[in-house]
């Protein structure tokens, strides 16, 4: 049985979970008091905007509210940008919904991506407050999609995606709380909500709703009055699209803009006694992501991403408007596909906040000319990484995008070693004498419909880092997570999984690969028969007193477990567990006998280990594991540590004289 200590966030356990459990002395039956949860690099992380995540005050200064990893929020006051952490609770802020009241003060919906929870904040003279608006408990999904305005009064209501229960809920924030309605009927999806409320305090919506039933989306508009919700269908049989935009004029008539096939969008304008359905074209394809707002004098302006073809960014941001002479196109306003925010000063000019790569910009008109301006950075660490143990017990992590951190004394240091090519898909770390560092990473690259995959090793010492280019692939080429080990002359030798249309095999077929430096240069050979396959496979590798290698893994076209070991008369193989399983890992004891911890397929974290008698499978926990790291203690015990993917557990286990022990060291992380 699993036992929980506690849950948090942490850098470290994430390391210890992706890629190399590494234990520096044996451990007893009392592992710790606690686990000691710390952040190593903590940067902002913060994911895509929704349709109104920026506004402009009356003076036309910019404000926007962000967040993924705590909920953020920043004004510029015609000189600088300032910035406020608003919610400093772990994995909150995504889906982000902004309003100002009449002097200016900002309220934000926010989705509780830990505890799957809508949540509401607002600042007033004595600062931030926060609080949870509609929440489900234990495996409920609240608010996963959120829209906000304010009435007349700066009363809040906001719009949000009910998963729960499949449909669209609608929230009042009245003087004794909040109250709660629903809004259509049941088991209806609700996606790419957006609300505004009009002179009167009544709401308007426009959203799709995704009917299981019939497969089909449709583009709905709701309005609330004393009579209740009325809804009425817009466009039926849409498809599935990533963004609709509501936005009122000055006669309170909805328009709401949607995006259609090829190079088009349509506004949708609401006479009084039909709606009028108008096309946009754009200059790029696919057009997405879209905003839509009314000038004073009843004109629309839209902004949106598309796909340029043939350029080496695929998605640019684009922004419309219409005047008494027709429409008109801004281009090359910003790169990245993710929702767009439109606002419109007091004159109509326009702002489009975007959310791209590591930036979230700003793009905004002055009446003369186009200006573009970072309002914050965000930075993705932790999610690929690898952990090593110093000589004097001191952890060393490499991670992704590029970086290697190093705890020395109190403090951690930092050392990028920077990617060559594209993006990273996995890494390995392994020291070297004196604690010096080699690192082997896989790598993807997407430029606009041209696809590049690698392999590279980078060893530092005292002129910097050193790279070597192991494999590049193009088209269908993918490259699995690497495994790293040196000998004991610190010579290195990595195992990949990799898929490719022309190296090292003549037709597209995915093989388990490794590499071997020499006194010549590198080495490569294929382990295993190919076979058909996609999937990225995660391998391990380890290497007896001598150096030679043993390779644990799954074949391209099946799960069974395996292992193949070098010596001098080649490669041989043994079938571990023919039930299948994956993501291995594999260690050596000291007597060379290879032990692996895996997913099993049947359910299970699965240990396995040889010795003179053969293969032992033990079943170690229930539940569908992935990502398993193993690590042999100086007693021989194994200790693993996996992620358990249906509750979103960390999970470690180990063994002792007493047998195993299984417990969760951090949840819904």
């Amino acid at each position: 049985m699993i036992t929980q200590r506690f849950g948090a966030t942490s850098f470290i356990i994430v390391a210890l979970l992706a890629s190399g459990l590494t234990l520096s002395q044996p451990a007893t039956a009392d592992v710790a008091d606690e686990w000691q949860i710390t952040c190593v690099d903590c940067p902002k992380w913060f994911g895509e905007l929704t349709d109104h995540s920026l506004r402009l005050d009356a003076a036309g200064h910019p404000h926007a509210a962000y967040g993924g990893d705590h909920l953020y929020y920043a004004v510029h006051d015609g000189t600088t940008w300032h910035y406020e952490t608003v919610d400093l609770s772990s994995a909150v802020g995504s889906a982000a919904s902004l309003a100002l009241d009449a002097v200016g003060r900002p309220s934000i919906s926010y989705y509780d991506a830990n505890n799957q929870d809508l949540k509401f904040a607002y600042r007033d003279n004595s600062g931030w407050h926060t609080e949870t608006v509609d929440s489900e408990g234990l495996g409920g999904v609240i608010g996963v999609t959120t829209a906000l305005d304010l009435d007349a009064d700066g009363r809040a209501h906001i719009a949000y995606a009910d998963c729960t229960h499949q449909m669209l809920n609608y929230a009042r924030r009245g003087t004794s709380g909040w109250q709660l309605e629903e809004v259509g009927p049941t088991n209806r999806y609700a996606t790419a909500i957006s609300l505004t409320v009009d002179s009167a305090s009544h709401p308007h919506l426009a959203y799709y709703a995704y009917d299981p039933g019939s497969g089909q989306y449709a583009l709905i508009y709701a309005r609330h009055s004393a009579l209740g919700w009325a809804l009425e269908t817009i466009a039926a049989d849409v498809g599935w699209h990533g963004s609709c935009s509501l936005a009122l004029d000055n006669s309170d008539r909805p328009h709401v803009a949607y995006p259609v096939a090829g190079r088009q969008s349509r506004i949708a304008h609401w006479t009084g006694t039909t709606w009028q359905i108008e096309a946009v074209t754009w200059n790029g394809d696919t057009p997405d992501d879209l905003s839509l707002a009314i000038d004073a004098t009843g004109f629309p302006h839209v902004s949106g991403t598309v796909i340029m073809q043939y350029e080496p960014t695929s998605w640019a941001v684009e922004y419309h408007y219409r005047d008494v002479t027709g429409w008109h196109l801004a281009v090359g306003l910003g790169y990245g596909s993710g929702q767009t925010s439109l606002a419109l000063d007091a004159v109509g000019h326009p702002a489009v906040g975007h959310v791209a790569y590591d930036k979230l910009s700003l793009v905004f008109f002055d009446g003369a000319s186009w200006y573009n301006q970072d309002v914050d950075a965000r930075s993705d660490v932790g999610e690929l990484t690898s952990l090593a143990i110093d000589s004097s017990g001191r952890p060393v992590i490499a991670y992704a995008p590029g970086r290697v951190a190093s705890l020395a004394g109190a403090y951690w240091t930092f050392d990028d070693f920077f990617l060559a090519y594209g993006e990273p898909t996995g890494i390995s770390l392994a020291l070297g004498a004196g604690g010096r560092p080699h690192v082997a990473y896989s790598w993807y690259s997407l430029h606009d419909i041209f696809e590049d995959a690698g392999l590279d090793y980078v060893v530092r010492n005292t002129a910097g880092w050193q790279r070597t280019a192991l494999y590049h692939g193009s088209y269908s080429a993918r490259v699995g997570p690497p495994a790293l080990a040196l000998d004991a002359d610190d010579t290195p030798q990595i195992s990949s999984a990799i898929y490719s249309d022309a190296w090292p095999l003549d037709y597209h077929m995915l093989s388990v690969v490794h590499f071997r430096r020499t006194a010549s240069g590198w080495t490569s050979e294929a382990v295993d028969d190919p076979g058909y396959g996609w999937v990225q496979k995660q391998v391990d590798l380890d290497l007896d007193p001598d150096g030679n290698p043993t390779i644990g893994y799954t074949p391209p076209n099946t799960n069974l477990v395996k292992i193949a070991v070098r010596d001098t008369n080649g490669w041989r193989y043994e079938s571990v567990d023919p039930s299948g399983g994956r993501d291995v890992s594999l260690a050596l004891d000291d007597a060379g006998f290879p032990h692996m911890s895996y997913g099993a397929s049947a359910g299970q974290l699965r240990y396995a280990y040889r010795n003179v008698s053969g293969w032992h499978l033990v079943n170690v926990a229930e539940g569908e594991f992935s990502r398993t790291s193993l690590a042999l203690d100086a007693s021989g015990y194994p200790h693993i540590s996996a992620y358990e993917t249906t509750n979103a557990d960390l999970v470690y286990a180990y063994q002792d004289a007493t047998g195993w022990h299984a417990e969760v060291v951090d949840s819904i992380g």
